[in-house]
Order: structure tokens, then C-alpha cells, then sequence
């Protein structure tokens, strides 16, 4: 028997932030055929055009609800793309720079959406009764994963950047969730409490094999794979507050970044390997964070007195950030 729809926090940060209306349980929808139907594009709403230094996408409640915006490496001139009376999350760069996928529940129920760098060309990419959420584009650039709940518990999934083709990767009665690539396109980190509790996992792509990383009673989630595909920054629960944690691609050497009464959460890499942006609450609200990966240096980057949270570090110089009049 499969086990109810539990959500993830990024989920739980969407239901906040208005993303489905309320936070009643989602009743998961009987198994059907994949299908893809082209979606109509959505007006873009981005007030001015985004340069080559505007490298981090975002998501921010600063305007009302949940929208993606970007902004530099230096947290300013943030600009907003997206428009909607409800919430637009979880941006997920392409690995040109051009495009960026993201969760929203515009239509009616959370769906995955690719738009242009400059916000123009948004595009509905799936058409389901049930949750498709937290969007992760491969380094190749020719699949995205993401999670669905379309038959009957969270999975994993992959679909490519028309909406065509989709591929169900994970088939568990736990929940997966927390989708990330390896450099090389070859494994996908998630996390999982298909053994108890929530742990992070590696699932070979080409085997299905999965392989169990962490191994303790708390709560690990959010990985992030390190550029040179080397090493792992996650979130761990430590019961009164969540801190990052990095590992080796293998589990071993698990050390701790921060250390904060406060959410620090979903760690993000620069594409050079230098720095790991993160979400915290140390300062009373959800905001943007940078750090070396040996937790030194840590700074903010937004000040606002809303929810600053869940970004996405571009990894490849975009070729074209102006205002596109085809789909994505």
C-alpha cells in the first residue's frame, strides 16, 4: 500500500507562500498514460531586460505572492519575471544559461513551466491532477527531472524541455523528492525515507541502482552536487533548527557548515565551485546567504522584510538574455 502524499519543505514553503490555496493533503489521482498537450505562452512581466551579471535566480514574496526574480552575484538590481496571482517557485537555470524551469500553480494546481532568462516565452510543460514540482535541468540540457505525485506517491520523473516524454525513474512507497544532477548527467542525488527516515540517495541513471549516502537518525535533504562533481552540500535537521552539511559524492566525510538557531537550507553552488549560496532564517526571515564551501565567510545578500528563498545559480554564460519571441 502506498503511503500519503507527505510534503517536502520546498512544498511546504509553496503552501505558505499561497501556492495552493491551503495546506489540506493532496489526494493523489489513479495511474494514467503520458501524455503531452502543448501549452499556450503567458504573457512575460519582467519590467526591464536582464544582463549577462545576473547570474542568480530566485524566489521572493517581496511583491505579494510567491515570484522568481533575478538578480547579481552581489544581490543587487533584482528584476522580476514572472506575474501571477499565485505562486511562482523553484527556478532551475538550463545549462546554456537561456532558459529556466520553474514550479507554478497559476492554472490551478502545481505544474512545471520553462520561460526565456528574460521572462518572456512562459511555457506549461506538464498537465496533471496531481503535484509536478521542484523542476532540476540535466548539465547535458536535454531532460529535466522532477517530482509527481500522478501515481499515488512521490516520485521521480524526467521529461524533456518541450513536455514530451516523460519517464518515471523512481517507484517506492516512501516519497523521493529533492532532485539533483551529477555534473556528468550520470546519477541523480535525491532524498528519501525509504529506509525510516529521511536520507539522501544517488540513483544511477543507466542501472536504476540507488545508493544509500547518509546513514543516522536525522532528517537529510536538499542535496547539492559540487561542480566538479566531487562533493555534496546538503541540509541536515538537527530537531531545533536545520544546518548544512557537506559530504564526499560517496557519503564519507561529513562536515558542518553552519551553525545558527535559525533554518539554513537549500545550498546552491556557484558554477566555479567557490562559493555555496543558501536560505536562511537567522536573521528573522527567509533570506539569501553566501559562503566559501568551508562554511567561512558568510554573508547576505537580500535585506527585505519578505521571503527570499530557494535559488538557482546559472552555470553557463548565456548567449542571449534579451527578450525571445519563441518558445523556450
Amino acid at each position: 500500500m502506498r503511503s500519503p502524499w507527505i510534503p517536502t519543505l520546498a512544498a511546504t514553503l509553496l503552501l505558505a507562500a499561497g501556492a495552493w490555496g491551503s495546506s489540506r493533503r493532496l489526494a493523489a489521482p489513479p495511474p494514467e498514460a503520458e501524455t503531452h498537450v502543448p501549452g499556450p505562452a503567458v504573457p512575460a512581466a519582467s519590467p526591464a531586460s536582464p544582463t549577462p551579471e545576473h547570474t542568480i535566480a530566485f524566489m521572493s514574496t517581496r511583491d505579494g505572492n510567491s515570484e522568481i526574480y533575478l538578480m547579481k552575484e552581489d544581490g543587487s538590481d533584482p528584476i522580476r519575471l514572472t506575474d501571477s496571482p499565485r505562486a511562482d517557485a523553484l527556478p532551475s537555470w538550463s545549462p546554456d544559461g537561456r532558459r529556466i524551469a520553474f514550479a507554478s500553480s497559476r492554472d490551478g494546481n502545481l505544474e512545471i513551466y520553462v520561460m526565456w532568462a528574460d521572462g518572456s516565452g512562459q511555457t506549461r510543460l506538464t498537465r496533471e491532477p496531481a503535484p509536478d514540482t521542484e523542476p532540476a535541468w540535466s548539465p547535458r540540457g536535454d531532460r529535466l527531472a522532477f517530482v509527481s505525485t500522478r501515481n499515488g506517491n512521490q516520485d521521480l520523473y524526467l521529461i524533456k524541455p518541450d513536455g514530451s516524454d516523460v519517464i518515471r525513474l523512481t517507484d517506492h512507497p516512501s516519497d523521493d523528492s529533492d532532485p539533483v544532477w551529477s555534473p556528468d548527467a550520470m546519477q541523480i542525488a535525491f532524498s528519501s525515507a525509504r529506509d525510516g527516515n529521511q536520507e539522501i540517495y544517488t540513483l544511477e541513471l543507466a542501472s536504476r541502482r540507488t545508493r544509500r549516502l547518509t546513514h543516522d537518525a536525522l532528517t537529510d535533504r536538499h542535496p547539492a552536487w559540487s561542480p566538479d562533481g566531487a562533493t555534496i552540500a546538503f541540509l541536515r535537521s538537527l530537531g531545533s533548527n536545520d544546518e548544512i552539511y557537506r559530504m564526499r559524492a560517496n557519503g564519507s566525510q561529513q562536515v558542518r557548515l553552519t551553525n545558527e538557531q535559525a533554518f539554513d537550507g537549500f545550498p546552491a553552488w556557484s558554477p566555479t565551485g567557490d562559493r555555496i549560496l543558501f536560505t536562511s532564517k537567522r536573521d528573522g526571515n527567509l533570506e539569501l546567504y553566501l559562503m566559501k564551501p568551508d562554511g567561512s565567510e558568510q554573508r547576505r545578500l537580500t535585506h527585505t522584510t519578505s521571503r527570499e528563498y530557494g535559488a538557482s545559480w546559472r552555470r553557463g554564460a548565456t548567449r542571449q538574455v534579451g527578450r525571445s519571441t519563441s518558445s523556450p
